[in-house]
């Protein structure tokens, strides 16, 4: 396969040398100079190339929309972002913190500002994946991780919004949607003079019918200045302020997803979520500790510093088939990566799961399987063996058993 031709063009870096004192090129004749002053104008924001073949050969324009200089400094020196507060330009306000660079996007949060998001109460399958029963639309899922997220913030960043003044800060983990945690709650309308209240896992609100909804556990939050945390042992001096336990909830160190179901019942809609982790009102709201500033600083694996759940399986797949131990290298070759494949040859992966017999995998639900589809589809098992397991034009024989138990993974025989 063909390297990309940007890459082709780009200089070898042990023959790069760039005088400290200049920030020029020590000797600009080295090969693809011309190359680098390109990638390294800093102020160049955005990139576009058209590529195209004339008379057997290969032709590439690329341009950013910026002058680039043909000699002086290759860039302006100075520090890498390490956080938002670092991106001083509008336009860029967000900081990469795998490569230190200024990018556009929205801040995930402004220190004490609390949006009221309005949401319609729709019925939708979860994530369109699975039809919990819960009379929430995506959407309000997708607020229900956003306020856990936003107040989780508060706490890492020091907000000094709290009438407490700037909290002690912590190493938290970002969170994201569960379908199977939102069907592990679902439960049926309370009887008649039946409690409804939270326990040390579930948070649980009944709340009244109306017209104009705010999301629905937005409604279950604090005003931040009314919050007031013992700097000393981490609790809320007022334990009876409003959204005292949302925000033991929201804040457990350890919770990574989270999933709600929600149902009408006579006296109001009913909630109830969970994290899969327990919370307790009458102790610490969360472990203190310093908020992760790099990758190195995420201890959990598939999380990093850019605060969302990322993964690199195929990364880890290389590493385990080339580690010495026997027992990962059998984990290895269990793995498997289902992906289609183009004209080109080019795999796009679609999901991941495990060879668990000689003709039997288990994949998750969120990979898609299907049995019938008008492209083929690729086992690469171990990272080493390619097995072709759909033809478009073939009808399989094969059958798919789609079971919703407890971890909620699709068994795929074939």
């Amino acid at each position: 396969m063909p390297t990309s031709i940007f890459y082709r063009l780009a200089p070898w870096l042990n023959e790069i040398s760039i005088n400290n004192q200049t920030l020029d090129f020590d000797d600009s004749s080295v090969r693809s100079s011309d190359t680098m002053r390109f990638y390294l104008n800093g102020g160049a924001p955005e990139i576009g190339c058209y590529f195209k073949i004339c008379h057997g050969k290969e032709y590439l324009a690329c341009t950013t929309q910026t002058d680039i200089p043909t000699s002086g400094p290759l860039y302006t020196a100075g520090t890498r972002c390490q956080s938002s507060d670092d991106c001083k330009d509008p336009g860029y306000p967000v900081c990469d913190m795998e490569f230190g660079l200024c990018q556009q996007g929205k801040l995930p949060y402004k220190c004490g500002e609390k949006p009221s998001p309005k949401v319609r109460q729709v019925k939708e399958v979860c994530l369109d994946r699975f039809d919990t029963g819960s009379l929430m639309s995506n959407f309000e899922r997708q607020t229900v991780v956003d306020a856990m997220n936003l107040h989780r913030g508060f706490i890492t960043n020091q907000c000094d919004a709290f009438s407490s003044g700037k909290p002690k800060s912590a190493n938290m983990l970002k969170i994201s949607y569960s379908c199977k945690l939102e069907h592990q709650v679902k439960f049926e309308c309370p009887a008649a003079g039946e409690q409804f209240k939270s326990d040390s896992m579930v948070l649980r609100k009944v709340q009244g019918i109306i017209r104009s909804r705010t999301s629905v556990l937005w409604r279950l939050t604090p005003y931040l200045s009314s919050v007031s945390i013992d700097p000393d042992t981490l609790n809320l001096n007022d334990k009876e302020i409003h959204g005292a336990t949302f925000f033991a909830f929201a804040l457990n160190n350890d919770a990574s997803e989270v999933g709600c179901f929600l149902k009408v019942c006579p006296n109001g809609e009913h909630i109830a979520c969970t994290t899969g982790h327990s919370f307790d009102l009458s102790k610490p709201l969360y472990r203190p500790g310093n908020r992760c500033q790099n990758d190195h600083d995420c201890k959990v694996p598939g999380y990093r510093s850019e605060s969302s759940l990322t993964v690199d399986p195929c990364d880890d797949l290389l590493k385990c088939l080339t580690s010495g131990r026997p027992n990962k290298r059998e984990f290895c070759q269990s793995t498997v990566i289902i992906a289609n494949r183009t004209d080109e040859g080019i795999f796009y992966v679609k999901g991941f799961g495990a060879a668990v017999s000689e003709k039997h995998l288990l994949t998750s639900d969120s990979s898609e399987f299907a049995k019938h589809g008008k492209t083929d589809i690729f086992l690469i098992v171990g990272g080493t063996r390619i097995v072709q397991l759909r033809d478009h034009d073939v009808l399989p024989e094969m059958y798919i058993e789609r079971i919703f138990w407890e971890n909620q993974k699709t068994p795929g025989h074939f």
